[in-house]
């Protein structure tokens, strides 16, 4: 069970860095005005991150109880996947949302 959960961690763990990438990637793609362009790309990984520890983080005081954490969970992770979709990048994220729905409900089994 332990490897199971390190399995579970280090995916978890990899597939919410790469929401911030993908988040910051769509905000850089997403426009052609220069101060646009760099502001979203910058803007949205901050807003995701912040959401994220509120809400989402292991030791947050404000974590989300289990029915909705699973929930907040997917939709960042579906909304980022959606997103890296509009960006032309339709088979990583595809991926990207496997995973992301994998990673989510074995977390929500092993109680993380």
């Amino acid at each position: 069970m332990n490897i199971l959960k390190a399995i579970h961690y280090t995916l978890a763990f990899t597939l919410e860095m790469c929401m911030l990438v993908i988040l910051g990637y769509y905000g850089f793609k997403s426009s052609s005005n220069p101060f646009l362009k760099y502001g979203l790309m910058i803007l949205l990984p901050v807003l995701a991150g912040i959401a994220w520890g509120i809400w989402a983080a292991p030791k947050s005081e404000t974590r989300l109880d289990a029915p909705a954490l699973v929930v907040f969970k997917l939709a960042i992770f579906l909304v980022s996947a959606f997103l890296l979709y509009r960006t032309g990048v339709v088979q990583l994220s595809v991926w990207f949302a496997v995973l992301s729905v994998i990673s989510v409900v074995a977390g929500f089994f092993l109680g993380h």
